[in-house]
């Protein structure tokens, strides 16, 4: 979907070389084209159009070196400029201030993408949000999960909507339960600091969990334009019974108080399961279980939806028949069917 021209500049307070840049990015670069014997020839191509500065977030000086550069690979035609913010939120301002001082696009498109978690309260997003508005108008700022860009999460839609046979029986009268699970094996690699300022919860949970259980139970959209998707995505939000704490079990792997980075006695945690309900008529007693966690035996993320016995199931009593979705992504999302039997 990238147009011909294009080129992408990593920039970070981390001294690296471009050579070493380059070999990272190609550990988490897969293939996709159809003709399989181009992607020799077609990841060559993308790795050439990536570089690397090194400066800090809150130095427009820094940013007018970053300006100069893109300046010198735009070659005087009209580009337009995409500043992707995958930094922590505190350093969201600083970091607008100083692109809005010194590298915006001269004459062409600017825009500002951040990643969640935007704030981690009522306050802090409140504060982040005019921190964003100083610098930015509303339509330059694009404000995103990028769960939601995954392969299994944008096929739900065309999933549910698209096909006849789950688009009648997704309701309450035929679904037992669904099953919502994040589970990786390894911790925090690093980012305990930042991570122990939000936990499990905060981190993946009521945002990336959500995301998947509203795409899961939503209304039918009017389109699938981004504004009809959003608007009964935010009216099933709404209609989430408000969860208290005995409706949660939390934990924390072991040796996780031990690295760097996390206070003395942290009680931040790192695995958490709730059960969630939803107050409308189409869910009203289902029972939604969101599972997440940190350092566990195992690494995946799966959708499990689990139907009601009907009297067809008496032909397999005492088991399970289950039809399984599954993306090809490496580490993808699964998306499991299963008809009860019992």
């Amino acid at each position: 979907l990238l147009p011909q021209r294009f080129h992408i500049v990593g920039y970070a307070r981390k001294q690296l070389d471009l050579e070493g840049w380059r070999s990272n990015i190609l550990l988490n670069l897969g293939c996709r084209v159809l003709d399989q014997k181009d992607c020799a020839t077609k990841m060559e191509e993308f790795i050439e159009r990536l570089s690397y500065m090194s400066g800090q977030y809150d130095s427009a000086a820094d940013f007018a070196k970053l300006d100069a550069y893109l300046e010198d690979l735009e070659d005087g035609q009209p580009t337009g400029r995409l500043f992707y913010l995958a930094i922590p939120p505190n350093v969201f301002g600083a970091a607008m201030g100083s692109i809005k001082a010194s590298a915006i696009a001269k004459n062409a498109w600017t825009r500002v993408v951040v990643e969640k978690p935007f704030g981690r309260d009522t306050e802090s997003y409140m504060e982040l949000r005019d921190q964003c508005a100083e610098h930015f108008q509303e339509e330059q700022l694009y404000r995103i999960d990028h769960y939601v860009g995954k392969e299994v999460v944008q096929n739900m839609v065309v999933l549910r909507f698209a096909n006849f046979i789950f688009e009648q029986l997704w309701c309450k009268e035929n679904i037992r339960d669904m099953h919502i699970i994040f589970e990786e094996n390894f911790g925090t690699e690093g980012r305990a600091g930042y991570f122990d300022q939000f936990g499990i919860i905060r981190d993946i949970m009521q945002n990336h969990l959500l995301q998947v259980l509203a795409y899961l139970t939503m209304e039918r959209p009017k389109s699938l334009h981004a504004a009809d998707i959003n608007r009964v995505k935010t009216k099933l939000l709404s209609e989430i019974m408000p969860l208290k704490a005995r409706d949660f079990v939390v934990g924390q792997y072991e040796g996780y108080r031990e690295e760097e980075g996390v206070p003395e006695g942290s009680v931040t945690p790192t695995f958490a399961a709730c059960v969630m309900y939803i107050n409308n008529q189409q869910w009203e007693g289902v029972p939604f279980f969101l599972t997440a966690g940190k350092n566990l035996h195992n690494r995946k993320a799966e959708v499990r939806v689990r139907f009601k016995k009907g009297h067809s199931m008496d032909f397999f009593p005492g088991e399970e028949v289950s039809l399984q979705y599954a993306t090809k992504m490496r580490f993808g999302m699964i998306l499991r069917v299963i008809l009860c039997a019992s």
